[in-house]
């Protein structure tokens, strides 16, 4: 998935649990803020793109890499969990969820090496005589020009871009509505939708 898959997919899955949690729920289900929501379903990309694919590209050669991992994702909901509990504010457990999200949408299950990174690679570089710490700090894939990448493998499979289109689409139909509705103020001040 490239960018407006992650961004209305995610948006759009948050609003069906919102309108689920706030039909079913027997208590009331704290408000999303749903810049987190859309900074969350980008956020690995946002930090691994610019270390792998162009500051440290011989040294990874690949675009996911630290926050594609399930570590980094724990990271955030832990963080969210006890931030919520202790102070009752829900915004880094969203932007955790969404960076889960993103992960499932890039199907990361494919990439046990880089999802399950550094437990997977353990047995790899303690069984390695030499350079054990680059095989427990290496990611494997290699993505040397993912932009390029991308756009072939959408000429071969489609469904991606069909995913794109569909995220495009949630997003123009949330942001329509906040524009009929005259709120884009209030929801760069609170990230109501």
């Amino acid at each position: 998935m490239i960018f407006f898959g992650h961004l209305g997919l995610t948006a759009g899955a948050f609003k069906l649990y919102e309108a689920a949690a706030a039909k079913y729920a027997k208590k009331p289900v704290p408000e999303i803020d749903y810049r987190f929501v859309l900074v969350g379903s980008v956020l690995p990309d946002l930090i691994d793109k610019p270390i792998g694919a162009l500051l440290f590209i011989n040294t990874y050669h690949n675009s996911r890499i630290y926050a594609h991992t399930l570590l980094f994702t724990l990271i955030l909901l832990i963080i969210g969990v006890c931030r919520f509990k202790k102070r009752k504010r829900s915004s880094i457990l969203v932007l955790g969820t969404a960076s889960l999200a993103h992960l499932l949408l890039d199907s990361m299950w494919r990439y046990p090496e880089t999802l399950l990174w550094p437990f997977w690679n353990i047995r790899s570089a303690l069984s390695a005589k030499a350079a054990w710490l680059s095989t427990l700090l290496g990611f494997p894939y290699r993505f040397d020009n993912w932009l390029e990448q991308n756009m072939l493998s959408i000429l071969k499979n489609p469904t991606p871009l069909l995913f794109e289109l569909a995220g495009i689409a949630i997003l123009a139909v949330l942001f329509i509505r906040l524009i009929r509705k005259k709120q884009i103020p209030q929801f760069f001040k609170s990230g109501k939708l």
